[in-house]
Formats: structure tokens, C-alpha cells, sequence
């Protein structure tokens, strides 16, 4: 699947005739009044592939952009103007002055966020929206043979300086599943020094879909299989107790590196609440990766005592007895403990990738050393090597 490069688009600059000279020496030049420019968003159509955005459902009145401009008066500095938008007309409004001199725009430029907030290093703390726009940096350099030294709103066309990740989760609408929280620890030169390792939270959106920032130049590159990333919380959207986790993972096989202005859509895939998921990356195909195994815990009944009643909870359980699988929990603690297995509990086909084999010294601990086959139910499968 191909994403192609998401912009802010904005119509090409209204043409204009320069002031015509076409003077005696005789004749007074051209009197020195001046206009307050004005600049109009406005958003041109997308191909199918692409993601088509108003500018308005991007910026709200009060962002600020910053104006850099050059003039052809000999001597003049670039002039920095901030520039607020305005919902209600669809217009940046600000104070860079057009002189009627016959002096012309040299060079013009807009950024998004402001020049202050981009001295500042990327913002990787995603969450909240406010942050995941500033990350979201823009930038428009105008066509100053175009530009007319009137009044009317000059149009821009913007582009993404930074890669997108969009994440989603397949089959969300049949089985009600949102991503609630998604990490990711990725290489990355977020203030113009070396790349380090960062990590980056995305902002999770309220349709269930998470999208996340990145600088251009990053690599997904695994080196093992599978090679984990990062962490994702998927659950019910109002109930918590839903939630499990899982790593993100990404095989020996990926190899790409984020460019500019591009967006690539990663689609995590859990069956239900199993545990394979599988996730594309612009065009991998779906078996090229997945999230890793999500976390559910035994259900305690009373000290020392606990109930499995799903799958999930007898892999993560099968892991935990291995131990090294999840941070602070101590293998030997979990071994020390009782587990009842619920009755009509089968091994899934998802289950049987993850599930380890418990140790046959641990079978007194358990109230079945086999559970039915889903696959087949007149199959037993075991729970403890021989």
C-alpha cells in the first residue's frame, strides 16, 4: 500500500503585473504609500491515495506562523513577521508592509509553528494534540514574481518538513478495539545535533487510530527477528480493564527510511483479543510484522491463588514462569503460586506461536496438565514438557 506525501496545499500566488515604468525622466516616481499584506489558505484537491485536509480543519484562530521576507531596496534586512490566524475570515493577518515604490518581494517565506517554537527541539511527547501539531512543522516558499501590493489575502502552498506514522488497527469497527497509548524508541536527530535514541509518544485519536511525527531520515531497519520498538496499549475505548499491551515489533526484513513529507500507514492487526497482529508498513505486505504478544494477567482469586480463564492470560502466565518476559516480575515468586484453569478454556490457534511449555515440576500447581485443542476438540493439548 502506497501512502503518498500528505500536504497542506495552497493555490499558486495571483498573478500580477509589475508596476510599469514607461516614464519620462520628467515625470515624479511612484508615490511611497504602503499595504498591510495578507495571506489565505486555501486547499487544492489530493489524489485517492492521499489524505485530503482543509486548512481550517488544521489551523484554529490564534496559531501563529512566522513570515521571513526579503525586499529589492538595496540595504534591507530579512524582515521576521508573526502572522495569526483567523477562522472566521480563513486569514493570516500581521503587520509586513508592502511599500508601492516599485520595490519588489525578493524572497517570502511561512513557516509553521512559529520561528520561537521551532528553535526548539522536536517535540517527541506526542500525546497531547496541541504538541502533535507543533511537531507537525510546515513550510511555504512563495513565488515572489506573483505577488501583488494590494489588500488581498495572498495564497501559500505549504508542505510537511517531517514523516508521518499513521497506526490503525484493523477490523476496529467490528470488534470495538482503539489504541490507547503507543511508544516507539527509534534513532533519531530531533534538535539538529547526532541521532540518539528517542523515544517518541504518538497521539492517540479519538477514532481509534494513533499518528505520531518523526523526523525525516529515521530508519526502520530490523537487525534481528523480530526486533522490538516499541510498546502499544489496545483496549475498549470507555473500559480500561480491557487494555492489554503489546510490543512492537518489526523483522530482520524492513528496511526504510522516513522521508520528508510522507506518511506511512502502519496497520496493527490483533484477531480479537488473541495474539498474532501484523503490521504494514507502506507497502510491506501483512505477514512482514506484527505487534507482539499482549500482556493479560492471571485474575487473582486470594493470596497465591489465581484463575486463568483466557488464553492471553496462559501464554503471558507460560512466560512469566520462564521468566525475563516482564520487567520486576520474578520467575521463581510465579512459581511459587496455584492456578486454576477455567473449564472451557482452549488453546488457539494465535496461542500456540507464544505459548512455552511450562516445567513438568511445576505440574502440582495446576488443576489440568492439558486443555482441549480449538482447532480440533477431540485433541488434547499439553501445558508442561516431558
Amino acid at each position: 500500500m502506497k501512502i503518498n506525501s500528505i500536504l497542506y496545499t495552497f493555490a499558486t500566488l495571483a498573478a500580477f503585473s509589475l508596476l510599469s515604468a514607461c516614464q519620462s525622466d520628467n515625470e515624479n516616481p511612484a508615490e511611497t504609500e504602503e499595504t498591510t499584506l495578507s495571506f489565505y489558505p486555501t486547499i487544492a484537491s489530493m489524489n485517492q491515495e492521499g489524505t485530503t485536509r482543509a486548512a481550517g480543519a488544521f489551523f484554529n484562530t490564534g496559531d501563529q506562523i512566522t513570515i521571513k521576507s526579503t525586499t529589492s531596496r538595496p540595504g534591507d534586512p530579512e524582515t521576521s513577521s508573526a502572522y495569526t490566524y483567523n477562522a472566521t475570515t480563513g486569514t493570516f493577518t500581521g503587520n509586513l508592509r508592502f511599500k508601492l515604490d516599485n520595490t519588489y518581494m525578493k524572497s517570502l517565506v511561512a513557516v509553521w509553528p512559529s520561528a520561537t517554537e521551532r528553535a526548539l527541539p522536536l517535540i517527541t511527547d506526542q500525546r497531547k494534540l496541541e504538541d502533535y501539531r507543533k511537531a507537525d512543522r510546515l513550510k511555504a516558499e512563495a513565488n515572489t514574481n506573483n505577488i501583488l501590493p494590494t489588500s488581498e489575502p495572498i495564497p501559500l502552498n505549504f508542505k510537511h518538513e517531517q514523516s508521518r506514522l499513521t497506526f490503525r488497527l484493523a477490523g476496529q469497527n467490528a470488534n470495538g478495539l482503539y489504541i490507547k497509548a503507543l511508544i516507539v524508541e527509534l534513532m533519531a536527530s530531533v534538535d539538529g545535533q547526532a541521532a540518539k535514541s528517542t523515544a517518541f509518544w504518538a497521539y492517540c485519536k479519538d477514532d481509534g487510530m494513533a499518528e505520531l511525527i518523526l523526523p525525516p531520515g529515521v530508519e526502520l531497519k530490523g537487525v534481528s527477528d523480530p526486533l522490538m520498538i516499541g510498546l502499544v496499549t489496545v483496549g475498549n475505548k470507555d473500559n480500561n480493564a480491557l487494555n492489554f499491551r503489546g510490543g512492537v515489533y518489526i523483522p530482520a526484513s524492513t528496511s526504510i527510511t522516513l522521508q520528508a513529507c510522507t506518511d506511512y500507514l502502519v496497520t496493527l492487526t490483533p484477531q480479537g483479543y488473541g495474539l498474532s497482529a501484523h503490521i504494514t508498513i507502506e507497502t510491506f505486505v501483512p505477514d512482514e510484522g506484527y505487534i507482539g504478544i499482549p500482556i493479560q494477567m492471571p485474575e487473582l482469586i486470594s493470596e497465591g491463588n489465581y484463575k486463568i480463564n483466557t488464553v492471553t492470560q496462559l501464554v503471558t502466565l507460560s512466560r512469566l514462569l520462564a521468566g525475563g518476559y516482564i520487567k520486576g516480575q520474578d520467575a521463581a515468586t510465579w512459581k511459587s503460586y496455584q492456578y486454576v484453569i477455567d473449564d472451557n478454556l482452549a488453546m488457539s490457534v494465535n496461542g500456540k506461536l507464544y505459548f512455552l511449555p511450562i516445567d513438568a515440576s511445576l505440574k502440582s500447581h495446576f488443576n489440568k496438565e492439558v486443555i482441549p485443542d480449538a482447532l480440533e476438540p477431540d485433541t488434547n493439548f499439553a501445558l508442561f514438557n516431558n
